[in-house]
């Protein structure tokens, strides 16, 4: 069995511009496929589905038959007799996007491509055949021009992008006040949208980033709960990167560097017991503990305890070499 092969959107608007208002009609095997399903169909709702499936496809015409002719049978479904006109409106703006980028390509063309005649005009002074044409292709460009302000007017509202792009090639061939107004007028508008984009993109921005921070400082809070004071630091030093202005994570930073600064002090307290009974490396370890839990506070202090601890212990490992004897 061949594979079936569904038309592309694009094909359909070419077919046309060529072939008019008639591409829509349905073919004979298209008709049957709809009134086949039509007549096995028990709801609106599974009408409206196919419907879209079609759209989705890019079957319009089939999408716009079906619904047409379920109206007969779903009189009262609004919903059908709405997307009716939203794919008929959808099916006109496509075609009319289709014609006025064709519009913008055939003037590009003339237009780049007129001054490459009128340099071959240079050369064949006597060539009148070649003056007529520049003559000509410089009257259809010159026409193209109302076209070109037409197709601003209609698109001003649909798609102003597009709506910008025919009138500045409007411009480009007749400097005329109100195609220039025109065009500030539709320049203005996509800045206008471009700007509420922007605005609106930082406000999305601003609320991932609130969400990362609460995020934060709560990974921070269960931290501290479990007594994992260095790792809640570094999710509230995290959380003040993305929210340095927050009174809401200055305040747990300074909460939990109070409670960095309680603990440090009682290691520091062992530390010094420790030490003072001769026990010199464990000494050490809870100095370096108690260092890690408040580097910026303790930090002159506990490295000159540290140091010095080292060096006794140092000169003690010396000693305890010198002294013990070799074996035989």
């Amino acid at each position: 069995m061949m594979k079936k092969v569904n038309r592309p959107l694009w094909l359909l608007l070419i077919a046309v511009l060529v072939g008019g208002c008639s591409a829509l009609q349905l073919s004979m095997q298209e008709s049957q496929e709809v009134r086949s399903f039509l007549h096995s169909a028990q709801s609106a709702e599974a009408v409206l589905e196919k419907a879209r499936y079609y759209q989705a496809e890019g079957e319009v015409a089939k999408a716009l038959g079906l619904l047409g002719a379920s109206v007969e049978k779903f009189p009262e479904n609004e919903e059908i007799k709405l997307l009716i006109a939203e794919y008929q409106h959808s099916w006109r703006l496509n075609r009319l996007i289709l014609e006025k980028q064709l519009l913008l390509m055939e003037t590009r063309w003339m237009i780049e491509s007129l001054p490459l005649l009128e340099e071959l005009a240079k050369g064949n002074p006597n060539n009148h055949l070649i003056g007529a044409r520049i003559l000509l292709w410089q009257s259809d460009l010159k026409s193209k021009a109302p076209e070109l302000v037409n197709c601003g007017i209609e698109l001003e509202q649909e798609n102003v992008w597009l709506a910008r792009r025919c009138l500045s090639m409007a411009y480009r061939i007749s400097q005329t006040p109100e195609t220039q107004q025109r065009l500030a007028a539709v320049s203005d508008r996509i800045e206008a949208i471009e700007q509420a984009a922007s605005a609106e993109l930082d406000r999305k921005e601003e609320r991932e980033r609130a969400d990362r921070v609460e995020r934060l400082l709560s990974e921070a809070m269960q931290q501290r709960q479990q007594g994992k004071l260095v790792k809640a630091r570094d999710k509230i030093d995290e959380a003040l990167k993305q929210a340095p202005e927050s009174p809401r994570v200055r305040e747990q930073l300074s909460e939990l560097q109070e409670q960095l600064e309680g603990e440090a002090e009682i290691l520091i307290k062992l530390g010094d017991r420790l030490y003072r009974n001769q026990q010199t490396a464990a000494a050490i370890a809870v100095w370096e503990t108690a260092l890690k839990l408040d580097p910026d506070q303790q930090q002159i202090k506990l490295t000159e305890r540290i140091l010095r601890a080292k060096t006794v212990l140092n000169k003690l490992e010396n000693i305890r070499s010198i002294t013990q004897p070799s074996s035989p």
